[in-house]
């Protein structure tokens, strides 16, 4: 769970890793196993912590109010965990993994059902629990105006919305909705690991919109950020640039903005 959780650039499974590699570390000096082991883990360990820009993305379980979506899973995983606990540590199937209880022809009908049954509640509701919360949009309204104001980012006449990222004091910059492609309009300000989560937020607010993403008049400091999103930059005439998708038009992105 915690590497499907990777692969969705969550945050908790991020801390989770590490903190199952530092325990797989300790466990390792207290068995006495070879150094290399040990020292294996706390190499990917240092390795994870290394790369934590890469995971920004907040799960439903800790960047979402306490629901009823959430509440139900996170029940539905606890009392699996707990039941599949005290077989595997008083029942009579002790000596064996819990997975193969239900496939075990000595277990008897019945608990084989429970361990299935608890095995397959724990899968689903730990998958319901890590994914990636909703991202929305804030409203450009004057409290909008203001915080971006705050951060020190590009306050422009018009927009269509913001996107905030948190991380220290912050991160965001407003956006504009320019038909199939969605067009940031400066760089986001703030913490540097919050522009970068702002970036990838916007990113995935696109994606899930299906529309195209792009950047327009940003500086030379973040390209690097903006083409790990997938973006190609396009240099214009006061030094500053426009960041859009390889395929688009540049010059028709541009005409549209002009507008």
């Amino acid at each position: 769970m915690v590497a499907y959780g990777m692969l969705r650039r969550l945050r908790i499974a991020w801390v989770s890793g590490i903190v199952l590699l530092m325990a797989g570390t300790v466990v390792a000096l207290l068995r006495g196993e070879p150094w290399f082991i040990s020292g294996g883990f706390l190499a990917l360990a240092g390795l994870l912590a290394c790369i934590r820009t890469a995971f920004y993305r907040d799960a439903r379980l800790t960047g979402e109010p306490l629901a009823g979506s959430t509440l139900v899973p996170l029940a539905a995983s606890a009392v699996a965990a707990l039941t599949l606990a005290r077989i595997g540590w008083q029942g009579p199937v002790a000596d064996e993994p819990w997975w193969a209880v239900p496939f075990s022809e000595e277990t008897p009908h019945t608990l084989r059902f429970a361990v299935g049954l608890c095995g397959v509640l724990l899968l689903v509701a730990v998958v319901r629990l890590l994914r990636p919360a909703r991202i929305r949009a804030v409203p450009y309204d004057l409290g909008a105006r203001a915080r971006l104001a705050m951060l020190g980012a590009r306050v422009p006449a018009q927009a269509d919305g913001v996107i905030f990222a948190e991380g220290g004091r912050g991160a965001g910059f407003a956006f504009r909705r320019q038909g199939d492609v969605w067009v940031g309009l400066g760089d986001p300000a703030g913490d540097e690991s919050a522009c970068i989560a702002a970036l990838w937020r916007f990113r995935d607010l696109c994606e899930r919109n299906g529309v195209a993403h792009a950047f327009w008049q940003v500086g030379p400091a973040m390209l690097r950020a903006y083409e790990d999103t997938g973006t190609a930059a396009v240099p214009l005439e006061d030094g500053r640039y426009l960041v859009c998708p390889p395929e688009r038009d540049p010059q028709g992105l541009l005409e549209q903005l002009a507008r």
